[in-house]
């Protein structure tokens, strides 16, 4: 199984140089107005948009297995000049998680996260909204 995303991008290079290093993979293919990244878990579509693109709404992830995945994605984030957050040991979701933050051109929040411990109960509603 593989998630399928399709994004608008008013800076399609930049965009497709941000998810160049994000999924460690060059695109699979690319035409004017269009970049496309097929790995084993994403199908990713750019597409150029005329004018801003609305990046408001939420935030993306990767889980990937091991804490040095993630600073492999920082490593590589870092490297190419994209602004990151890192977090240890952080408690979100109902689960404690490591995780490297950045965000793609247009704004699009992303992370990078290994889940050290799922399942687990969160003192109050608001420790569960503040990172979800």
């Amino acid at each position: 199984m593989r998630l399928h995303l399709s994004l608008p991008s008013a800076n399609l290079d930049e965009s497709a140089r941000f998810y160049e290093v994000l999924l460690g993979e060059a695109p699979t293919r690319s035409f004017p107005g269009y970049t496309h990244f097929l790995t084993s878990s994403v199908n990713l579509a750019l597409t150029g948009a005329s004018g801003s693109v609305d990046s408001s709404g939420g935030h993306y992830g990767l889980e990937v297995e091991t804490a040095s995945d993630v600073s492999a994605a920082a490593s590589r984030l870092e490297g190419a000049g994209f602004a990151t957050r890192s977090e240890t040991e952080t408690r979100c979701c109902h689960s404690l998680q490591t995780k490297v933050w950045a965000a793609d051109p247009d704004g699009r929040r992303w992370e990078v996260f290994q889940v050290l411990e799922r399942d687990m109960i969160m003192a109050t509603s608001n420790e569960v909204s503040a990172c979800c």
